[in-house]
């Protein structure tokens, strides 16, 4: 059976997050020419700052980095020819902005996004995201630059920076800290992929103390890496182009277009933050040391700390179950941000089949805070007289899985979207919204509380779903030129 660890194909945005890399911005595209594309893509400069799966050894000496990946139209821009027998899921196909899913989804004011997936009345359609990383500040250089990339057929839609400043780098641990907008700890709660399992640190550490718990966050490769063995112990489903097999690959290739690709949800949502600090200010914690409402909502301490009690040790921001430690939600509202996001052993019969459960549903988040206006160049020094930390205006969301319909749409349906998640009587997340009404309940053994007419803390200004393909299905788009035929969409 293939062995991910051995696999150099993977793009590395899978199991890095570039954190090291502290200056990023995430550009979105359109393909005017595909030959020129084409010929943009395939050149060594940019395949050179591409890094795969087997590189991460050397991740903390590189000084930049590049992920790629493309929307569905943007695939056949460039020359996909799906494979009648293997073709793309229709998720992908028909975009995120497809008013169905739309409202599926409960995006609301999708038409005026500023950009997307598909082609809106007031929204631009992307084909391309390009996430770049560095070590220093961006310059106009290179073939990234604004000429190179006309040079190369592509139009830019719009070009999203990012604030270093909420990324705290320890260069002695080789650790990074993040935090958003709102002032809370953020990137927790990622799963842990099983080829990484045995290197991880702070896994290993957590085996120490209670290894079923600690293996909680484990999850199959294939859950975000096509090709690879999922949950289900099946090969998670690699869509092919219908010239793949004669494009005269070399014995290394995968053994199908998609193999060891993955699916990008990008979602740009904008925090509003003087309006979150307001409400903060207005519903103060009911005593010292209590969490605030806000926190309650969140469910953890804006340092990160879960309010569930959790038997490991504090240091360890993950290790905790909500079945087992808190059921009831008198520690973590049942409707808090983080129960919704991946509600860990409660969805089965029993703590076993609950964590089972959860693992069908992960996503690795790899977004960042995109910044607003800052009269620092780089971001890289900002700050406010008022002490927060930078510009950040909100989140650019990127998330990693394999099955869009059973991981991230399952997620924001049934978990995030849902009114009556846990069993409680018509809520919205209460950072994201949702169908139901804004309201939070906290539990208590005593009285609980309801408060009404929370305010809207966030809105989407754009998103849309890509595919990271692995390297060298990117070779073959970038060298292969397409068939005579209808002019691609």
């Amino acid at each position: 059976m293939f062995d991910p660890v051995s696999t150099p194909d993977v793009q590395a945005l899978v199991y890095a997050s570039f954190a090291q890399l502290r200056h990023c911005r995430y550009l979105l595209l359109r393909i005017q020419d595909p030959a020129a594309a084409r010929r943009w893509l395939r050149q060594d400069a940019v395949m050179g700052l591409l890094k795969a799966r087997g590189q991460l050894g050397r991740e903390t000496a590189q000084d930049e980095a590049l992920a790629v990946a493309f929307t569905h139209t943007g695939l056949l821009r460039l020359g996909l020819q799906e494979d009648a027998d293997f073709p793309f899921p229709s998720a992908f196909r028909e975009g995120m902005n497809q008013p169905d899913r739309a409202r599926a989804l409960a995006d609301a004011n999708v038409e005026t996004w500023r950009w997307g997936d598909l082609p809106g009345e007031q929204r631009q359609d992307v084909h391309l995201l390009l996430a770049h990383f560095r070590r220093t500040p961006f310059d106009e250089q290179g073939p990234l630059s604004a000429p190179a990339l006309q040079a190369g057929g592509l139009e830019l839609v719009q070009s999203v920076p990012t604030c270093p400043a909420f990324i705290e780098r320890n260069e002695d641990t080789k650790e990074s800290r993040l935090f958003e907008p709102f002032g809370f700890r953020d990137g927790l709660t990622q799963p842990v992929l099983h080829s990484t399992a045995e290197r991880s640190r702070r896994l290993q550490q957590r085996r120490e103390i209670d290894r079923e718990m600690a293996d909680d966050s484990v999850v199959a490769d294939g859950e975000f890496v096509l090709g690879l063995p999922n949950e289900y112990g099946d090969l998670s489903y690699a869509p092919d182009d219908a010239r793949w097999p004669s494009a005269g690959a070399s014995a290394n290739a995968p053994p199908h277009f998609g193999s060891h690709g993955s699916y990008l949800v990008v979602r740009h949502i904008r925090q509003h933050v003087d309006r979150f600090e307001a409400f903060d200010a207005a519903h103060p914690p009911p005593r010292e040391g209590a969490p605030s409402l806000t926190e309650q909502m969140v469910g953890r301490r804006k340092d990160g700390a879960p309010l569930v009690q959790q038997p490991m040790p504090p240091a360890d921001l993950d290790g905790f179950r909500f079945r087992v430690n808190d059921a009831e939600g008198f520690q973590c509202p049942l409707g808090s941000h983080i129960r919704r996001a991946n509600p860990r052993d409660t969805l089965g019969s029993d703590v076993r089949s609950g964590v089972a459960n959860a693992k069908l549903h992960r996503l690795i988040r790899r977004g960042r805070v995109y910044a607003g206006e800052c009269q620092q160049a780089d971001h890289g020094a900002c700050g406010h007289a008022d002490g927060r930390r930078g510009c950040g205006k909100g989140l650019f969301f990127i998330a990693l899985n394999a099955d869009l319909d059973r991981q991230f749409e399952f997620v924001q349906q049934r978990w995030i979207a849902h009114p009556q998640f846990a069993d409680l009587d018509n809520e919205s997340d209460p950072l994201l919204g949702g169908r139901g009404e804004a309201a939070f309940s906290v539990q208590s053994p005593t009285a609980g509380t309801r408060t009404t007419g929370l305010p809207a803390f966030t809105e989407l200004v754009g998103g849309g779903y890509f595919f990271l393909p692995g390297l060298a299905a990117l070779r073959f788009l970038a060298e292969t030129e397409p068939a005579p035929g209808p002019p691609a969409q």
